[in-house]
């Protein structure tokens, strides 16, 4: 977990203890931008991002086939809008063979640039058709 997000889920916990829980962990790995973390066979690379929510972070992840780039959730405006950018830099440097990439609104067309909420109801609305694993494009009109 990003020491940006602990942060600030620790404030919440002590502003509304009954609605913010993370749970009972005997540790949590922390980290920041520039941090790499080995796991197994592994290497994560952390590198914040800008967001409307501090603590955001895109992940390269190398392995022995290559990098895997896993964007998070960002925007290229703001007030940290260059950590967008040296994410992108980093990530393209990488050379990477596969690409994770969320986005509420990755078209053109503004009827179909849902809200959070209506990626949520439609989420979950398509996971429960779903049986297994549910690895798809949440909206295929």
């Amino acid at each position: 977990m990003g020491h940006g997000t602990k942060k600030i889920l620790d404030t919440y916990h002590k502003l509304y203890p009954q609605q913010v829980n993370i749970g009972e962990h005997n540790h949590i790995n922390l980290y920041r931008s520039g941090d790499e973390m080995q796991i197994k066979k592994l290497m994560f690379k952390p590198i914040h991002v800008e967001h409307s929510t501090p603590g955001a972070y895109g992940t390269i992840i190398e392995t022995k086939q290559g990098s895997i780039i896993y964007t998070g959730d960002f925007r290229r405006h703001g007030p940290k809008k260059e950590y967008t950018d040296e994410f992108i830099q980093k990530a393209r440097k990488s050379r990477p063979y596969a690409l994770l990439c969320e986005g509420t609104r990755m078209t053109p067309d503004k009827e179909k640039q849902y809200t959070e909420e209506q990626v949520y109801k439609k989420g979950k609305g398509n996971n429960r058709r779903q049986q297994g694993s549910c690895f798809r494009r949440v909206f295929d009109d």
